[in-house]
């Protein structure tokens, strides 16, 4: 267990404290609340971490896990529990749900042009399948639609290439992403990512993929590792815990990759504009 603190880390702690002493908190953390809504209007989070809301709050029934902007904000996805919710970004009301079984824990995405969303689903132990739903323009769905999987891969993370002709999506217990071919909805093959790939984006100026991968690296002959959900991972001796977080950066046109180390259990991601 990590006993230092870098300055960053301490001025954020700082602020946190000098916040929590304004909305008098402290006293939140040395009972047994339960977590939820507190009062001075801040949240306990089950990490035993108070999180202030910054605007106006929108409450959505389920679990909500994941969300996607139309690329011309003119509706908010939200992957939820049982389903999609497709909302207003403004007024944040509920315009129309996409029932599902069961959804994934992370992954959804509009097509570049907007007529189109896909969302990660996965049961307990398979099949899994990407949900694939037409968008019409007062945010109702059309046709919905499935791509079926083989076996129980864990779709995660969603991203389109910028002529809306592949998709790219992370398999987590595979360790993998598979490229799709928009059009056909087929999987056309899948691509070696890390261990437990979650985030996917699409650069669009230097061609790359960049996957997220929350166990980390590929074991080494001689790294511990313990087992997870069909995959061992890289992990402390003691505690069995994961000690590794990567970031790849995939070039399919030039075979060619590359990992980044980062911090633990990296998952979303997102891009500059530039």
């Amino acid at each position: 267990m990590r006993r230092w603190l870098v300055p960053g880390s301490v001025l954020l702690l700082g602020c946190a404290a000098a916040i929590a002493v304004e909305r008098g908190v402290f006293q939140t953390l040395s009972t047994t609340a339960m977590a939820g809504l507190q009062p001075g209007g801040v949240f306990l989070v089950p990490s035993s971490q108070l999180v202030g809301p910054w605007g106006e709050l929108t409450p959505i029934e389920g679990r909500p896990v994941d969300l996607a902007f139309h690329p011309q904000k003119r509706f908010l996805a939200i992957l939820n529990s049982r389903g999609v919710l497709i909302t207003d970004p403004t007024t944040g009301a509920t315009l129309s749900t996409i029932p599902s079984s069961s959804t994934s824990y992370g992954g959804i995405a509009f097509h570049p042009e907007g007529w189109e969303l896909w969302a990660s689903e996965a049961t307990r132990n398979g099949p899994d399948s990407i949900l694939v739903a037409t968008i019409r323009t007062d945010g109702t769905p059309g046709a919905v639609r499935r791509i079926a999987l083989e076996g129980h891969p864990v779709p995660v993370g969603i991203a389109f290439s910028g002529d809306g002709e592949t998709a790219y999506v992370a398999f987590s217990r595979k360790n993998s992403v598979g490229v799709f071919d928009v059009r056909s909805r087929t999987l056309k093959f899948e691509a070696p990512a890390g261990m437990a790939p979650y985030g996917v984006a699409v650069s669009q100026k230097n061609g790359h993929i960049y996957v997220t991968n929350r166990a980390g690296r590929r074991p080494a002959p001689k790294d511990v590792v313990s087992p997870t959900s069909g995959s061992n991972v890289v992990s402390d001796p003691k505690t069995g815990a994961t000690v590794s977080g990567t970031l790849l950066a995939l070039n399919l046109d030039a075979e060619e990759f590359q990992s980044i180390r980062v911090g633990l259990a990296p998952s979303n991601l997102a891009l500059s504009p530039d």
